[in-house]
């Protein structure tokens, strides 16, 4: 998955947060297509995204549609 840059007066990390949800749940449900159930995920990033993947794992953990580790 992608995330889209934050803009003054833009986008915010309130939405890319929601962006990588919206990910989470599309992930999830391709692999409810295949038989296949995902209770966890790994997320990972380099640079700013590894700081998103932890920022997510860290403060949207009890909200998220699958565990991230």
């Amino acid at each position: 998955m992608n995330y889209r840059l934050a803009t003054k007066g833009g986008t915010d990390i309130d939405d890319i947060i929601d962006d990588i949800t919206s990910a989470l749940l599309k992930i999830k449900s391709f692999a409810a297509g295949y038989y296949v159930n995902i209770n966890k995920v790994v997320l990972m990033g380099y640079s700013a995204g590894g700081q998103l993947a932890l920022s997510y794992a860290y403060k949207h953990f009890a909200e998220s549609p699958v565990t991230p580790v």
